[in-house]
């Protein structure tokens, strides 16, 4: 079923997923959804954990390949992602 609904974006950046979608998708509080932007559009799909992880681990892997190959050790790799992670 399709859902047609307008929200409102809160101070916050919040915006509530109607009731209805919530029901329909099997949607509940603390799920994981991603999202993805593409002009002026906005898409969430709704995902589950194995999703995130593997999403992590694809994303993560080639990062510490490449570290390693820069022969740097693991703390060494880490201080620098969180270095990076730090920056506005």
């Amino acid at each position: 079923m399709s859902e047609v609904d307008v929200v409102t974006v809160s101070s916050r950046g919040q915006v509530s997923i109607p009731a209805a979608v919530r029901r329909d998708l099997d949607i509940e509080a603390g799920e994981k959804l991603l999202v993805v932007s593409k002009d002026d559009n906005i898409l969430l799909k709704k995902v589950d954990e194995s999703f995130v992880e593997q999403s992590l681990r694809d994303i993560l892997e080639p990062m510490w390949s490449a570290a390693e190959g820069a022969g740097l050790s693991d703390d060494d790799a880490e201080a620098l992602i969180d270095e990076h992670r730090d920056e506005p």
